[in-house]
This record gives C-alpha cells, sequence and structure tokens, in this order.
C-alpha cells in the first residue's frame, strides 16, 4: 500500500496528515530542503491541505483564500511541479479547510469554516479534481478552524468546527452521502480557533482539541462514545497557542497534542493514555511567531519532527524530535514573506516528505522539495493508521475496520480476496516492525 493510499485512508476519518518515514539514515537539517518555486493563489491563502483530488496518484494542494471567499486547487504533475490554480466560491471570509472524502465515494471533497457567514461550506469532490458548488450549513459564531472524522464510529464522515465568537465547537454527524444533520454545540475555553480530532485515550472513538490565542489554553473534549462530547477540560498552554495536531511524538503509541504557540514556540502536552494531558513543555524558536504547524520525520531516524511558520516573518522552522517528545530548531527553511501555514507531503514520488507554505501578503504557495538522502523509506503495509511510523492498536482497528469493508488496503496478499491469510500477513507484518 502506498503512503498516498495512507493519506486518503486517514482523510476519510479526518486525522490530520502526519508522515513518517523508515529510519534509513539521517541527514544535515541544513540540507532537507531545496530551493523554493512558488506558484499563484487566490488573495492572502491561508490554510492548506494536501491530497490527490483527481485519483491519479499524486499528491495535489487546495489553499483556502481569506478575503476571496475562495479555494485554489493546485494538481500535482508528480514531479513535485504543480498546474495553475482552479478557484471555487466558498463561504464569507473563509479561514479553516478540511480535505476528506464526506461521502463514502472514494473521492477527496472540501469542507471550509467561514467566519464572517457563521457556517461551513460542504464541496463535494467530482474525482477528476473538479469540485461541485457548495453547500452550507450553519455553525456557531465566527467559525475557524474545521476537522473532520467520525465521531460516532457509523463508518461516516462528521465535521467538527472550532467557533471563535461563540467560543464552542460545532458537531455536524454525517448522513453519509455528503450532507450532515443540523450542528450540535459543545462549549470549549474563551474563543477557540483551531480544532483537532484524535484519540486522547484508548476507547477507540475520536476526541476533540481545541486551542486558543486569546486564553493560552487546550481543551480537551472526550468521546462519550456515542459521538457526543464529555465538557471540556482545560490545560495552560501560553498566550498565542495556535495550529494544534494529535499525534504520537515520543513512541509510546499513545496520542500526543503538538502546539504552535506564538510567544515561545513549540509546546508539547505527553499524553497519559487515559485522556489527560501532562503539563505542556514549550521548545523555544530563536524567535516568536510560530502559527500553522506539520508533522514529519524530516531527518529519516523514525521520529516526528516539526516545521512551524513564523507568520511576521518569512521562515518555517525546522524542530528535529529527539525521540522522547522532547524538539530543538536546528534551522530553517526560507520560504517567502509571512507563511500563514505549511504541510508536508511527498510532492515527487521520492518517498521524502516536501514542504509547502501558504504567503500571506504575496498570493501565493512556495513548494520546497526534500533533498535529504537519510529521509526516504516508510513503513510497512500494516501501518494504515495515525500516527503513521508506529504499529499499535490503532493500526489493528484499523486493519479490521477496512476488512470488513473489503477495501482493497486490507487485501495485504493482493490475490483479490479477504480472507485468513490476509490478516495472517497483517500479523506478520505487525511482528516484522516499521
Amino acid at each position: 500500500m502506498s503512503r498516498l493510499r495512507s493519506f486518503q485512508i486517514a482523510a476519510a476519518v479526518g486525522a490530520s496528515y502526519v508522515i513518517a518515514v523508515g529510519a534509513s539514515g539521517q541527514c544535515e537539517p541544513s540540507a532537507i530542503f531545496g530551493p523554493v518555486a512558488n506558484y499563484g493563489t487566490g488573495a492572502s491563502p491561508h490554510r492548506l491541505q494536501v491530497g490527490d483530488v483527481n485519483g491519479d496518484g499524486f499528491v495535489d494542494i487546495v489553499v483556502s483564500n481569506r478575503p476571496a471567499d475562495s479555494v485554489s486547487v493546485l494538481l500535482g504533475n508528480g514531479d513535485g511541479t504543480f498546474a495553475d490554480d482552479v478557484t471555487y466560491a466558498g463561504g464569507d471570509t473563509i479561514y479553516g479547510m478540511a480535505l476528506a472524502d464526506l461521502n463514502g465515494d472514494n473521492r477527496l471533497d472540501i469542507v471550509t469554516a467561514n467566519s464572517i457567514s457563521d457556517d461551513v461550506s460542504v464541496l463535494l469532490g467530482n474525482g477528476d479534481g473538479t469540485f461541485a458548488a457548495q453547500v452550507r450549513y450553519a455553525a456557531g459564531n465566527g467559525p475557524h478552524s474545521v476537522a473532520v472524522g467520525d465521531v460516532n464510529n457509523d463508518h461516516k464522515a462528521d465535521i467538527v468546527v472550532a467557533n471563535r465568537f461563540s467560543s464552542d465547537v460545532s458537531v455536524f454527524i454525517g448522513v453519509g452521502n455528503g450532507t450532515f444533520q443540523p450542528q450540535v454545540r459543545y462549549a470549549t475555553a474563551t474563543a477557540p480557533e483551531f480544532v483537532d480530532i484524535g484519540q486522547a485515550n484508548a476507547d477507540g472513538h475520536f476526541d476533540i482539541a481545541t486551542s486558543s490565542a486569546s486564553s493560552g489554553v487546550v481543551s480537551v473534549l472526550l468521546n462519550n462514545m456515542d459521538g457526543t462530547f464529555a465538557p471540556h477540560v482545560d490545560y495552560a498552554a501560553g498566550s498565542f497557542a495556535y495550529d494544534l495536531r494529535f499525534a504520537d511524538v515520543d513512541a509510546d503509541s499513545v496520542q500526543d497534542l503538538v502546539v504552535a504557540v506564538g510567544a515561545t514556540g513549540l509546546g508539547v502536552l505527553l499524553g497519559n493514555g487515559d485522556g489527560t494531558y501532562a503539563p505542556m513543555v514549550t521548545y523555544p524558536t530563536p524567535s516568536n511567531g510560530p502559527f500553522g504547524l506539520a508533522l514529519a520525520d524530516l531527518d529519516g531516524d523514525g521520529d516526528l519532527d516539526a516545521t512551524t511558520a513564523k507568520t511576521n516573518g518569512s521562515v518555517a522552522f525546522v524542530h528535529l524530535n529527539d525521540g522522547t517528545g522532547g524538539f530543538e530548531v536546528v534551522g530553517s527553511a526560507a520560504v517567502g514573506f509571512e507563511p500563514n501555514d505549511v504541510e508536508l507531503a511527498d510532492f515527487n514520488g521520492d518517498g521524502r516528505p516536501d514542504l509547502v507554505a501558504s504567503l500571506n501578503v504575496s498570493a501565493q504557495i512556495s513548494v520546497l522539495l526534500n533533498v535529504c538522502e537519510g529521509s526516504g523509506g516508510g513503513c510497512n503495509d500494516a501501518d494504515l493508521a495515525m500516527p503513521f511510523g508506529t504499529l499499535d492498536f490503532f493500526d489493528v482497528l484499523e486493519f479490521l475496520q477496512l476488512f470488513s469493508e473489503q477495501d482493497p488496503a486490507a487485501d495485504l496478499t493482493g490475490d483479490g480476496a479477504f480472507d485468513f491469510f490476509d490478516a495472517l500477513e497483517f500479523l506478520g507484518l505487525m511482528s516484522d516492525g516499521c
């Protein structure tokens, strides 16, 4: 199974895109990314998503254009270059965006969080890189970011939105055909801006985490195992807590929380495995300003590293993981003035995570290919679930679900049948490890 297929599985359940690659040797941090290539977008590009929207096996880029009320789609050519952007109308002032299969047709769709019109827009993918006209659903006040995942375990994609001005999240339960039930709202700490979905405990259900720049906290809402959520529990995060991700950064098979903290640097809350988190530890950047966040194994040592966008500068910081969830800034990549967001994906098929950044002022994105010889490789075909790069309980759950659905990703023997031999192959791959 390809890493791109792994991404599509993750996108179908709304997981953040985290790349992890095998430890085939390390490289110098200063030599990770090559020169910048710029591509035009709409005005003030904000959030980024990556995935194969036209089914050709190449990674494409989708960008939200905040004041232009649109999204730009740039189709990948498979060699690290991209076609000119094609824009699609969204709601009023698009801040957040997610890319996922919302109707179960194995095609990636778009959902945007529209801050001024207080709603979300759903644009269903046609499978050829084009998208249908938006359908909008009322949300809370000031929707700022969005995540997609199956929160009630009915194998249908649901939507979760962070509402900045009403201090809550909206949960839209999916019908399964790309439409959604009216929102149900759950309180968070004051003014949540970013949201992610992951598993804070081991109950097999997606939980919610939000971050708030103004209140300086991360809120965690545990799933009641039916798609409803318990009251939020807050953790101190420091001033200007921005983008956040669920990810296992200390390789204990428990999902931690990683936060871009604008006032200080990169914040890490290690998970205890029971839905609670240790106090945040912050790893400083040379200057303040981290905003966007992406995770990947950048140096090929098997640990998840990070890049953050310094929104009041012109660089993306490279944070290498020491293997225990501790991070150090070891360099930076010049991406262009005022990067809002960063994402990591393999744009040219060489097995290395490349970098894309959205540039607020110049109406462009910057693409930097990974030139680190030590960052290639990957885990094996049993690595089906987030976090990639580790084989754990989440991979077992994902295999069982895919097997029950007769998804091609579960046909590990490649014979077109879904039988005992696929299960044996899965157990063997799990035993082999990454």
